[in-house]
């Protein structure tokens, strides 16, 4: 399993979609929400803690951006979401 892959495995997706959810709804822009959220999980996921020695070290030193492109793609999906419950009502 690649690194990437290890990382974006250990991220609650569910949660991450509810809080991307309620950011946009409150006015947040898709970047805004993006940044706040991967520096949440950046900060929660120390790889380097959680996996000891060199591949700890360097999943740690690269999970921010691969952290960042997967909460782009939820808020992708919330977007989408949100406005299929706009149309409906």
């Amino acid at each position: 399993m690649s690194d990437s892959a290890k990382i974006l495995r250990a991220v609650p997706w569910g949660e991450v979609h509810e809080l991307a959810d309620s950011l946009l709804a409150d006015g947040l822009s898709k970047d805004e929400s993006a940044e706040l959220i991967s520096e949440a999980l950046d900060e929660m996921l120390q790889f380097n803690r959680i996996i000891r020695g060199p591949a700890g070290a360097a999943l740690e030193a690269i999970d921010g951006p691969v952290l960042k492109a997967a909460v782009k793609l939820v808020l992708a999906f919330s977007r989408k979401k949100n406005r299929r419950k706009r149309k409906a009502n």
